[in-house]
C-alpha cells in the first residue's frame, strides 16, 4: 500500500468515524450534455476508467460505522474529495457523467403528505439517467426524497455494482436504490439476453440493499444499432430476475416505449424530450411506492 493511499484510508477512517445524523440531499445541478454523440461514437473499450476501484479501501479497524440513512453531508464530501483525489470523477464537460455525486441538506419535501420524508435514494445509472436527471430530480423532491446521481454513460451492470459496492465500504449506502443499467450490456459489449439475464441476476445477488427499484430497457430496432436487435427480449429477461426477489421493484419502461414511440430518440436508444420526463414520472412513482 502506498504512502498515499494511506493516507487516503485514515482520512475516511477520522472521517466516518465522527460523522453524526443529519440530512441528505442530492448532488449540485449539473448543466445538461450537449449530445450524445461522443458516447455512440465510442466503444466500450475506450470509456474512462472506472473512477472507484473494484476492491475500493474500507474504513480501517474499529472505526465507527455511518449510519446508512444520515451521514453528515460535509463529512460525507471530505471523505469523497479523499477518495476522488486518487480515482478522479471526470468532469461535467466530458459529455458522459453526472457531476461527481454529493450529498447536501435541504430541498425534498418533507411532510407528513409526501412518502419519502426526506430519506435519501440513490440514482444510479447510464446516459438515460444522466440525460432524465433534470425532471427526476424534481419528481423525487415533490415526492419528499432526497437524490444522489451517480450516473455516467456507457456504463454496464459491472460498473454499477462497483458504485454500490463502493458506498457500502463507506458505510453510507442508503436503503433505498434506483437502478436504470443495462442497455450497454448489450449495445456496447453485445451480451445477448441469456448474457444480459446472468448479469442482472448476478448484480441483484450482489446488491446489499433494502430496497431496489430495477428499470428494464428497450429500443427501437428499426434505428438502434445492431447490437440491440434482441432487445424485445430483454423486458422478460428483466421480469424473471426480479420475480419474487424480496424488497426488489420492476419499473417496466419499454411497456411505457412500446405504447408510444413519441418517446424514443433520434437513434432509438435515448429517450426525446416527452420521454426524459415520462421515464422521470415512472421511476419515481416506483420509488414513492417501493420505498415510501
Amino acid at each position: 500500500m502506498t504512502a498515499r493511499s494511506t493516507v487516503v484510508i485514515a482520512v475516511m477512517t477520522v472521517v466516518l468515524t465522527s460523522c453524526q445524523a443529519g440530512p441528505m440531499d442530492g448532488g449540485s445541478e449539473p448543466p445538461r450534455p450537449a449530445s450524445v454523440d461522443a458516447e455512440r461514437a465510442a466503444p466500450s473499450s475506450s470509456m474512462p476508467a472506472t473512477p472507484m476501484p473494484s476492491s475500493p479501501p474500507s474504513p480501517a479497524g474499529s472505526a465507527t460505522r455511518v449510519p446508512a440513512e444520515r451521514p453528515d453531508p460535509s463529512q460525507w464530501n471530505e471523505a469523497l474529495r479523499a477518495l476522488w483525489a486518487q480515482f478522479p470523477w471526470p468532469p461535467n464537460n466530458d459529455g458522459k457523467a453526472c457531476s461527481a455525486p454529493t450529498w447536501r441538506p435541504g430541498g425534498a419535501r418533507v411532510g407528513r403528505a409526501t412518502p419519502g420524508r426526506g430519506r435519501p435514494v440513490v440514482v444510479l445509472g447510464d446516459s438515460l439517467i444522466r440525460e432524465s436527471q433534470d425532471e427526476l430530480r424534481t419528481a423525487l423532491r415533490e415526492r419528499g426524497f432526497r437524490p444522489v446521481f451517480v450516473c455516467w454513460g456507457g456504463k454496464t451492470l459491472a460498473w454499477g455494482s462497483e458504485q454500490l459496492g463502493m458506498m457500502k465500504s463507506l458505510g453510507v449506502l442508503p436503503q433505498c436504490v434506483v437502478v436504470n443499467l443495462g442497455t450497454n450490456d448489450m449495445k456496447n459489449e453485445f451480451a445477448s439476453p441469456t448474457e444480459l439475464g446472468e448479469r442482472l441476476t448476478g448484480f441483484l445477488a450482489g446488491a446489499a440493499v433494502r430496497r431496489l427499484v430495477i428499470v428494464d430497457i428497450w429500443a427501437d430496432v428499426a434505428i438502434a444499432p445492431a447490437s440491440m436487435g434482441e432487445v424485445s427480449e430483454a423486458p422478460e429477461v428483466f421480469r424473471k430476475a426480479v420475480s419474487g426477489r424480496p424488497g426488489t421493484t420492476l419499473v417496466p419502461w419499454s411497456a411505457e416505449a412500446m405504447a408510444d414511440s413519441a418517446l424514443g430518440g433520434w437513434d432509438g436508444v435515448h429517450d426525446s424530450a416527452q420521454g426524459e420526463a415520462v421515464r422521470a414520472r415512472a421511476i419515481a412513482d416506483g420509488v414513492a411506492a417501493a420505498c415510501g
